[in-house]
């Protein structure tokens, strides 16, 4: 076994040489000796096979020429030999002395294979993993843990072996088990041989334990990416929620009392609003590409398909009570954009289709139109079953937009759904016409001949678009009688009247303009009558 002896460095140096002391070269005469016998004593030495505390004596040689007897601390190496090794290694690792902790892994590596894992978590939570990385455990191509790379500086004693120290001491210190009524977590992970899945919990253990203890899920993040690159697998959700929470602390400023176990309780949805809860409606745009749409690539990652439902379910959602954000999710996947929020256009129609739909305010007909704006002309792209059902219901949807913006017009406020709830009811249909004339008739001015036609114009054009469950002659009746708010019945006829034309006259005196309805209602499929030859002058009937 290798030695070594402190002694004074220039002892026998100039035994064989004669040296005048009041020579002025006679000082760097002996520097030269003793820097040759320097160089020739470490040519001797293979730094490699040197323990720590031999490391520790050359560096103090190195340092100088007293470096050695200045720096050589007795003291902490004969507390070094009698401390616990485990307890040293911690002390190592809490100290980020890294380079001491490698030595000590490599030639104590019996001792502390079964604590390593729990050593290895008293790396200050503050300090970047990528700094102790090469004492990170790793997985290899096959699927098994890589052992650690072992070395001895001598053989082992026969008084060292295992049959020999149980007789003087039947049971063995426990060296490590300090750490575990410390960390009783950290039980688990007390293991000589630890297998893939071993680590892959342990692995999760410190990153969570990290972002808990010190507040930085950097350094969580830093951690699981590390074992992502040593093979360990297991770990991508976990990556995702932790990237997800990096994302919150420092991009979104989520409350600081949200904690990353209540985070991965949390739906996916639900994650989401959390992050896009926190985007202004000035920046939401760039937060769609910031924020949204790196979480939702995660998701789909994990689940292929979840980045479309996902989204859906969110503009759906936002659609019910507001159209604002979903109007700037559609205007941002127009088909001409570079990077559309919607990569596929049939997405986009199906998506806007049922937003607009289910919004249940009858105040957001300017919104729809812009979202109606961001939808694909036909031809656009490759046509396939689905996109032409999809134009069909775009078309659909025009009419019906259509229908509500003359609605609106008129002071007739609803929302989109109702068009397309009521287009195929006669009698809701019906009820709607009259409130349209009526709501015209008991405006405070009256409106003008112009504003009539208008009205009846529109009514008709309802009609013809969306409400085909009614005869246009039904409108024109409904128009005619529900348009004015007073009216007075002349003349009521009932009954079978023959088949002869019968002669009818009537006085009408009116201070101001007027209007003549004539209705009428048949029996049956059978019945009949007409009107004709209608004649109007001013004076008295004769």
């Amino acid at each position: 076994m290798s030695r070594f002896i402190f002694c004074d460095p220039e002892d026998g140096l100039y035994e064989d040489i004669t040296l005048d002391e009041f020579d002025p070269e006679t000082q760097t005469k002996k520097e030269e000796l003793k820097k040759a016998k320097q160089e020739e004593m470490l040519n001797e030495l293979e730094f490699k096979n040197l323990n720590l505390e031999q490391r520790e004596v050359c560096r103090c040689i190195l340092g100088g020429v007293h470096a050695a007897a200045e720096r050589f601390n007795e003291k902490f190496f004969q507390k070094f030999r009698s401390e616990n090794i485990v307890e040293i290694a911690v002390n190592y690792a809490r100290d980020n002395n890294i380079e001491a902790l490698e030595t000590l892994f490599t030639f104590h590596w019996e001792d502390l294979r079964p604590h390593r894992l729990g050593i290895l978590s008293n790396f200050p939570e503050t300090t970047n993993p990528h700094e102790y990385r090469s004492l990170l455990p790793e997985v290899g191509n096959d699927k098994s843990v890589i052992p650690w790379e072992e070395d001895r500086w001598r053989e082992k004693d026969w008084s060292e072996e295992d049959f020999c120290r149980t007789i003087i001491e039947p049971v063995l210190p426990d060296l490590g088990g300090f750490l575990y009524e410390e960390n009783p977590g950290l039980k688990e992970f007390r293991m000589a041989n630890p297998n893939t899945d071993d680590l892959s919990k342990w692995y999760s253990f410190r990153a969570c334990e990290i972002e808990r203890l010190s507040r930085q899920v950097d350094l969580s993040v830093e951690l699981v990416k590390l074992a992502t690159e040593r093979g360990v697998e297991g770990l991508s959700e976990l990556l995702d929620n932790l990237v997800t929470m990096e994302m919150l602390v420092y991009d979104c400023y989520v409350d600081e009392n949200l904690t990353f176990d209540e985070l991965q309780k949390m739906a996916d949805y639900d994650k989401l609003e959390l992050i896009m809860s926190k985007a202004s409606t000035e920046m939401y745009t760039k937060c769609l590409h910031k924020w949204l749409v790196p979480f939702l690539q995660q998701c789909e990652h994990r689940q292929p398909g979840t980045f479309t439902s996902l989204l859906r379910d969110y503009i759906v959602t936002k659609a019910k009570t507001d159209l604002t954000l979903p109007t700037k999710i559609f205007e941002a996947s127009k088909a001409t954009q570079k990077r559309p929020i919607i990569s596929s256009q049939d997405d986009v129609m199906s998506m806007a289709l049922e937003a607009l739909y289910v919004c249940g305010r009858d105040d957001q007909l300017d919104l729809a139109l812009e979202i109606f704006q961001c939808l694909p002309q036909k031809g656009y792209g490759k046509e396939t079953k689905e996109s032409i059902r999809l134009h069909k219901e775009i078309d659909k949807l025009e009419r019906h937009l259509g229908a509500l913006k003359i609605l609106h017009e008129q002071d007739v406020k609803k929302p989109l759904h109702y068009i397309l709830e009521t287009e195929k009811d006669a009698d809701d249909a019906k009820m709607l016409m009259i409130r349209l004339t009526r709501a015209a008739g008991k405006r405070s001015e009256p409106l003008s001949e112009i504003a009539w036609r208008k009205l009846h114009d529109d009514v008709i054009q309802l009609q013809n678009q969306v409400y085909r469950c009614l005869s246009s002659g039904l409108c024109h009746e409904v128009q005619q009688i529900s348009g004015s708010t007073t009216r007075y019945k002349l003349l009521s006829l009932t009954g079978n009247k023959g088949d002869s034309w019968l002669e009818q006259k009537l006085s009408i005196t009116s201070p101001s303009t007027f209007r003549i309805v004539l209705a009428g209602t048949i029996g049956g499929d059978t019945s009949d009558m007409a009107v004709d030859d209608i004649r109007i002058k001013s004076g008295q009937c004769k």
